[in-house]
């Protein structure tokens, strides 16, 4: 759909939020996907390739071929409309009812086909709910596969802790020396250390010299 607002925000009356990890399922994937062009995802299979398939040789996970493409669009798309800005754990929630009443659907109708007259069978068809139905399912699936990306990202200890420490600088802690232990632990990359020392001095007022050149020194040292 053609774009008819532009709404402008200088960036100085907020420096924090662009600083702390998202909890909204849109922002999510595009935190640890990438959303490309704001429009769609570009993964490689192996985002969905269990370890065991791997090892199974089922399939080049390096291929370029085998690029799977997943646009983000609202327009003609419902599902994700209704749970982009919901917080991950709400979307997670929302795709399950959507799958359970997707099931019920299809349970129903087979439950009555036999009761089902050629007349009403051909209304279904050609009237829409057929190809509407089968939309609907592989929309759901799609976006299913996409949130249990996501949820294997959030679920694993590291990524929750970054999530604590996060939350521990806006209530006024101090993370530098998390951030240096992250640093020179090598569990956690240097951009996400780099935003927790930027948080810090954001709603600190700045970090004493000391402490940041440490931080230099351990960021350094670890990732050159």
């Amino acid at each position: 759909p053609a774009v008819d607002t532009v709404l402008l925000l200088d960036r100085g009356l907020d420096t924090v939020t662009p600083l702390l990890t998202p909890l909204t399922h849109e922002g999510l994937l595009d935190e640890i996907l990438g959303i490309e062009g704001g429009t769609h995802l570009a993964l490689r299979a192996s985002a969905f390739m269990s370890a065991a398939d791997i090892e199974a040789g089922k399939g080049d996970p390096d291929d370029p071929e085998s690029l799977l493409y997943f646009p983000l669009q609202t327009a003609g798309d419902p599902i994700y409309s209704s749970i982009r800005n919901l917080h991950t754990a709400a979307a997670g929630r929302e795709l399950s009812a959507l799958a359970r009443s997707l099931a019920e659907t299809r349970a129903n109708f087979r439950n009555k086909k036999s009761d089902v007259t050629v007349a009403e069978l051909h209304e279904f068809v050609r009237g829409g709910q057929l190809a509407s139905f089968a939309g609907m399912k592989s929309g759901l699936d799609r976006h299913i596969r996409l949130a249990n990306v996501v949820k294997a990202v959030t679920s694993d200890p590291t990524f929750m802790a970054g999530w604590q420490t996060e939350r521990s600088a806006l209530e006024g802690e101090g993370v530098v020396d998390k951030a240096e232990e992250a640093a020179l632990c090598g569990h956690t990359g240097p951009v996400r250390v780099l935003r927790w020392a930027c948080l810090q001095s954001a709603v600190s007022g700045g970090i004493k010299a000391g402490r940041l050149d440490a931080l230099r020194r351990a960021v350094v040292q670890r990732h050159g």
